[in-house]
C-alpha cells in the first residue's frame, strides 16, 4: 500500500473527529455567531 493511502487509513478517526466537531460544523454551515469566531480568532 502506498504510504499516502497509509497516512490516510492511520488518520482516518482524528480526521472524522475534527470535521464532526460542532464548532468546524457551525462554521462550515455558517451558523457559528460572530462573537465565537471572534473569540476563537484571539
Amino acid at each position: 500500500m502506498p504510504l499516502f493511502d497509509r497516512l490516510k487509513q492511520a488518520a482516518a478517526a482524528d480526521w472524522q473527529a475534527y470535521i464532526g466537531h460542532p464548532f468546524v460544523k457551525a462554521v462550515g454551515d455558517g451558523s457559528l455567531p460572530e462573537a465565537c469566531f471572534r473569540h476563537y480568532l484571539e
